[in-house]
């Protein structure tokens, strides 16, 4: 008799999991109230998204919604507030204040602060630094934190990923060549290409970047500042 396959246990979804900064503290829901009470809308806000429990979420971005209804059919999370907290950074010699995404109590009563970006503008140099900030924020509070892209693919992970495709050689070349990969580079590579396959080549772009942290720079990204975009080395 032919052997029988054995049945992987499917992996239940964890945000816990997925997150960064464990273990965290644990809170009730009224000290989440707490600490989200200063919600904050955006005067810009392009979209919004009306919660289960009657919040509206008020974002920037479809990406950010379509985060939240994957947390949604996980039902991952008790409560979740959006632009609450600020944490100051220092970028270009200068204070600001950034305004991550969203907060999530989880199940667990874990606090959650994530930021959604696209993977082709993780690696910036402006948003890692809003990562650290992030990351320094969550460490002395006793938060989890999670930068990821709409389909939930963390910066962590996306840093693991080492590929040596098409594009990364073409990046790698560049940087040998002259030092520096500019956004003529990137129009080069998706010169004639179908949206989809573009939305890869950015996804490579930022993932190279990602992968090689330390060795690389990126400034500017691709969707919005595409006059500035470069690559260089550290």
């Amino acid at each position: 008799m032919p052997k029988e396959k054995r049945k992987t246990k499917e992996e239940t979804f964890s945000l816990y999991r997925l997150a960064s900064g464990k273990p965290g503290i644990k809170v009730s829901v009224a000290q989440y109230l707490e600490i989200v009470s200063r919600d904050r809308v955006l005067k810009t806000h392009k979209v919004t998204y009306k919660l289960k429990d009657g919040y509206v979420y008020h974002g920037s971005s479809q990406e950010e919604i379509r985060v939240i209804k994957r947390l949604e059919k996980h039902d991952a999370f008790r409560k979740l507030r959006g632009q609450c907290l600020c944490i100051p950074y220092r970028f270009g010699g200068k204070n600001r204040r950034y305004y991550p995404d969203f907060v999530v109590l989880t199940k667990t009563g874990k606090v959650v602060i994530i930021e959604v970006k696209p993977i082709a503008d993780m690696a910036t140099k402006q948003n890692l630094k809003k990562y650290k900030a992030l990351a320094k924020y969550c460490k002395q509070h006793g938060y989890l934190y999670l930068m990821c892209d709409k389909l939930l693919r963390p910066y962590s992970k996306v840093k693991e990923e080492k590929r040596h495709g098409k594009v990364e050689r073409a990046i790698k070349h560049a940087l040998e060549d002259t030092g520096r990969f500019t956004a003529q580079d990137y129009k080069t590579l998706i010169e004639g290409k179908p949206a989809r396959d573009v939305r890869k080549i950015r996804d490579r772009i930022g993932a190279y970047v990602a992968a090689h942290e330390g060795e690389v720079r990126q400034v500017g990204n691709l969707e919005h500042e595409m006059k500035r975009f470069v690559i260089v080395k550290a």
